[in-house]
């Protein structure tokens, strides 16, 4: 438990002394209970003197230990970063605009997600068209895996960064090193992969970016709080914007930033340069069952 945010150290002290009080209550009830209730088993003395405290610390301590920013699951900021392996631009956002984020501890505000999908299209059953070829399919579902098989951040999100940092510059998947530098397991995540359950996974993953509305026509493409994020560049400002709690220091550097000029009606928020385009035309045609083998 966390207890350097001041809202979490409140609520933590405030959950200790409804605590102390609950249990003073449930005592004395408990009390009153066997001298009404003599005649019922025990068991029932408890559950006539103790339901409701016991239901109020469990509210109070859900309110502080459910989330990591001690302000309320409620508060956390939903985003949603589709994207693909190889595409150059989802890597750098990835290890500068992410990284940062993750660095400053901003990721404590959010409910972050990242969909390895991005531009790939099933033709067919367990057929792939991926834009970068058998290498960014592979990559998808390597990535894929891990978040499935690691859901906390803490622990998918290093692997991420560090598959993503290198994969444009090595000639296989650093699976195995990524996965060490994570302290997760590279060949589970490898089995993961090339088995049936990586194939439910990126049919998952296919169904979520398909069901986009609107439809993403590049990627990186964010979805923050359900509206889609022209300029991935633009994400910190744009969450320490919608955050209700109390903001965290990193969050007043991005806050003083000066809006963008409109220009011709128009926000100057254009895509990366280099973004991976969904008309882009895609190199290959890949058989999963064939890269699965």
């Amino acid at each position: 438990l966390d207890l350097n945010s001041p809202g979490k150290l409140l609520k933590f002290q405030e959950t200790n002394i409804a605590l102390l009080f609950s249990l003073f209550s449930c005592f004395f009830f408990m009390i009153t209970s066997i001298i009404r209730f003599k005649t019922l088993p025990p068991i029932m003395w408890i559950s006539k003197s103790c339901s409701l405290e016991v239901l109020c610390v469990l509210l109070l301590a859900l309110n502080v230990l459910g989330d990591d920013n001690g302000l309320g699951i409620s508060n956390k900021i939903k985003v949603d970063f589709f994207m693909e392996s190889r595409c150059p631009s989802c890597s750098q956002f990835t290890t500068t605009v992410l990284k940062k984020l993750w660095d400053e501890g901003l990721f404590a505000i959010l409910d972050f997600s990242a969909i390895p999908y991005g531009n790939a299209h099933e033709k067919v059953m367990n057929e792939y068209t991926c834009q970068h070829g058998i290498r960014e399919c592979e990559e998808n579902l390597l990535e894929v895996c891990a978040i499935h098989l690691y859901p906390s951040i803490s622990q998918w999100f290093p692997f991420f960064y560090c598959f993503e940092r290198y994969n444009l510059v090595t000639s296989k998947p650093n699976t195995e090193m990524c996965a060490n530098e994570a302290g997760m397991s590279g060949s589970l995540i490898e089995e993961c992969a090339k088995g049936s359950q990586g194939k439910d996974l990126m049919k998952s993953a296919a169904k979520q970016t398909n069901e986009l509305e609107p439809k993403h026509t590049w990627v990186p493409w964010l979805v923050v709080a359900g509206t889609p994020l022209a300029n991935p560049d633009s994400l910190p400002k744009k969450i320490c914007e919608l955050y209700q709690g109390d903001k965290p220091p990193a969050c007043q550097a991005y806050l003083q930033l000066a809006p963008k000029r409109p220009v011709l009606g128009l926000l100057l928020e254009v895509p990366h340069l280099r973004a991976c385009k969904v008309d882009e035309r895609p190199s290959h045609d890949i058989p999963l069952h064939l890269m699965l083998e």
